[in-house]
Formats: structure tokens, sequence, C-alpha cells
């Protein structure tokens, strides 16, 4: 407590300060990208709520940038190291720059200071760790908070002379965004916080129909389902919350936009929503994605449902191969005839590690029975990665260790729902899904697989 009372939020804006005064303001009308001392041979432009790719650059020449309205973007390396949010707006000129280690800059300070805000605070919350993951103190966390947003603001206002209406309206909004992002995280899942507590008591101040929302669209979501909760003490069903989302919103703008994120959110994060998930049924899901087919946001929830569908229960597994430490290949319908059970992890999921252990045992104690088989599949993004942790770790197992190189990006992860792990999975000697999202490894688990394996 006393290390969060000398306040280091001095010393993070001087750690950003260098970045702030690399950048000046100026109105151009095209995109150049310079590198320093690197190979990145182009660039990929996406705007965030509609997560539209919308421009790739080539890095060796200039190239006309198409917008017609102020939008806030990523822009993001081909190698995917380095990724820099940027305010675009149209007849402005971005001058992009490349460093040697892939991260990004542009030549505008609100560029800067956007990503000031996103950096800080990963900084604070690693610097102070310790005590917010383990306080139970929620009034000195919500002050803590609180003068750390105090600080950021007074930051955004020392460049209030460069600065446009429109940018220093989006920073500061964006500063409350990104602090209200995290208590909520705080309260929901960290803690556990009932929704009625006291606690909540900062999301009244979340606007419900501010334009900026679509920026951070499930801080608002949050507030309906707490106010809902409140209301309702439980989620009636899926069609009842998109209701009250409309009747919360005066902009049908942003009302669909909130629906459409909220049915992805529960679809591909549902243990992040669970007054909600137990009611997300494929009948129920249908009937609702019919009554939105004709929200201007519908493609954002397309594909996830197209993967949601096809993970359900009694649906055909995906044929999918993957690799064993030793370079050898094994395909799904290798193993036709048998249950499959399938833990996907990564070497840089820490719930992942953490269960890992349990997942060994499971192995070994199935190693000798016919009629299953335990896969450990790992999804990192480079094999050197998972071979370098198993090797470490002294763990590598070529019957049950296997990896689908950035698994979650292709066709595996699509076609599996695989949009967070760890993420547990049963198929029966058929190749039909049993459960593409099972609980944790724990004794109940096993009883479920026992119970599978009495029927072949």
């Amino acid at each position: 407590m006393n290390s969060l009372n000398n306040n280091p939020l001095n010393k993070l804006v001087f750690l950003f300060l260098p970045l702030l005064f690399t950048c000046c303001y100026e109105k151009i009308n095209h995109v150049e990208v310079v590198q320093n001392d690197t190979q990145i041979d182009s660039l990929f432009i996406s705007e965030i709520i509609t997560e539209r790719k919308f421009q790739s650059i080539s890095t060796l020449d200039a190239a006309p940038l198409k917008v017609d309205s102020t939008i806030i973007a990523t822009i993001k390396t081909s190698d995917g190291k380095g990724t820099y949010l940027t305010i675009i707006r149209p007849n402005r000129d971005l001058k992009i720059t490349i460093n040697k280690d892939s991260s990004l800059t542009t030549n505008h300070i609100a560029d800067s200071l956007l990503n000031y805000l996103w950096h800080s605070q990963n900084a604070f919350l690693g610097k102070h760790s310790s005590y917010i993951f383990t306080s139970n103190d929620t009034d000195s966390l919500l002050s803590t908070y609180s003068t750390f947003g105090k600080q950021r603001a007074s930051t955004i206002e020392q460049f209030s002379e460069v600065l446009t209406d429109e940018n220093k309206t989006f920073l500061h909004y964006h500063n409350t965004a990104r602090l209200n992002s995290f208590l909520l995280y705080y309260g929901k899942f960290i803690k556990s916080i009932p929704y009625n507590d006291d606690y909540y008591g900062f999301i009244d101040e979340i606007e419900n129909n501010n334009r900026l929302a679509k920026t951070f669209p499930t801080n608002l979501l949050s507030k309906h389902e707490i106010n809902y909760l409140n209301q309702n003490d439980t989620i009636v069903n899926i069609i009842s919350f998109l209701a009250y989302i409309d009747d919360q919103t005066k902009s049908k703008d942003l009302s669909d936009y909130l629906k459409a994120t909220y049915l992805r959110e529960i679809i591909e994060d549902p243990s992040e929503w669970k007054f909600h998930q137990p009611l997300l049924r494929s009948d129920e899901l249908k009937m609702v994605l019919k009554r939105e087919k004709n929200n201007p946001y519908y493609n954002l929830i397309e594909s996830t449902t197209d993967s949601y569908f096809s993970s359900q229960e009694g649906e055909k597994a995906y044929d999918f191969t993957a690799t064993r430490p030793d370079g050898t290949q094994l395909k799904l319908s290798d193993l036709r005839g048998k249950l499959v059970f399938i833990d996907n992890w990564a070497s840089w999921c820490g719930p992942c590690i953490k269960h890992r252990p349990i997942v060994l045992e499971m192995a070994e104690r199935f190693q000798d029975d016919p009629k299953i088989e335990v896969l450990m599949i790992s999804v990192d993004a480079s094999k050197k990665d998972w071979e370098d942790y198993l090797t470490k770790k002294d763990q590598i197992n070529n019957n049950n260790d296997l990896i689908i190189e950035n698994g979650m990006n292709e066709p595996y992860g699509e076609r599996f729902n695989i949009k967070s792990i760890p993420k547990y999975m049963l198929i029966d000697q058929d190749g039909v899904i049993i459960n593409a999202d099972l609980p944790n490894p724990s004794d109940k688990l096993i009883e479920l697989i026992n119970a599978e394996l009495e029927k072949i």
C-alpha cells in the first residue's frame, strides 16, 4: 500500500514523454513509410470498430490513404511483431516509422498520446500487480485508479495547443474507458464482486449514448448487464437482453453495433458472460441471428457464428493435421475408433500451464487404454517456442504432444471455435464432437470421460 501512496505516475509520464516529443502535427494526405534498418515488406491498417482491413501498404512506396471520415485504426507489421494505434482523418498525411525492433511510431502527437494511454496502463498494472491482485481494499483501488486517470488527463492537456478538439475529446474518452475496462474486469472476474455491490458505482459515468462507446463497447455492455441484473436478478433470455440494449440506446447505429458485439462476445468468450452463456443454445441463436440479419454490423458475428455451429455437439469434427516433436504428423481421422480428448494450450498461456500437470496425469492414466487418446495440442505461433518450453520443462512426449502452428488463427481454430485457451474438447470414436467446451480438468471431467468409454 505504501508503494501506491508514493505514486509512481510521474515516472510513467516521463517514461513515455520521449515518444510524445518525437511527434508533430501537420496536414498532409498520403502515407509514407520509413524503415530504420528493418526488412518489413508491408503494413496492414484495420479499422477498430468494424475490424475491416481497409489498406495494405507496401513499405517501398508512398500510398494514398482513402478515408472519408475520422476513424480509429491499428497499424500492424507484416511480421506480426509491431502494432500501433492511430487516429486517421481525411486529408491528413501519415508518416509511419518502423523501428529496428518492429515497433511503430507516426508523425502525429494524438497517436503518441493514444498509445501512451495503452502502454502506460499496462506498465502501471505490471508495477502494482502484487497489490492489485491480492488486496481486497476496493475503495483504495478505485481511488488509486482515479488519481492515475487524472494524471494521464493532465498529460493530454499539456499538448492541448497542438491537438484538435476532436482528438482531445477522443483521448480523454479513451483515458477513462481504459480505466473502466480494467475496473470492470477486476470486479467481475478477478474478485467476483456481486453485481449489486457499491463497487460498481463508477459505471454511472459510462454514457449510454456516446458515439465513442463503439471504440470500447464491452464497457457499455457490462454496464447494461449489471443494471439489468439489478432489475431482474438473472438474464431472462438473450432476446430480452438485446431488447434492453435497444431500450437504453437512443442511437440505432450504436444499438446495432452493441447488439452485434454482444452476440459475438457471448459466443467467443462465454466464460466472461457467465450469466448469458447457459442461455446460448443453437436453436435460440439461430432465431436471434434471423432477427439481426439486417443489422449493418452483422458481419461482426457472421464468421463467429459459423465457427460456433461447426463446433457444436453432434457435428462432424474437423479432420486436422498436427505435428509431433519428432516431426511426424497425425490426423484426427488416424484415431478413428478411439475416444479423443484434446487439450488446446500454448507456452505463453498461464492458465494452460497451471492445468498442464493434471492433463499430463490424465495422459499417463489412459496411456494403456486402447479406447482413448489424450492429445495436448499447442497453438503457439512459433514451433520453436513450443519446443523450447517442452525441452526446458523436460516434458517432451512424442505420443501426446503436438502442435498446429498459429492454430487459433488457422482453420483448426475457426472450425473448433477456439477464441481463448485453455480449451478442452472430446470427440467420439466416429469423429463426431461430443463437447468442444469442456470444463477444466477435474474428477468430474474424468467421470465424464469414463462414462463415454463405457459406451464403446
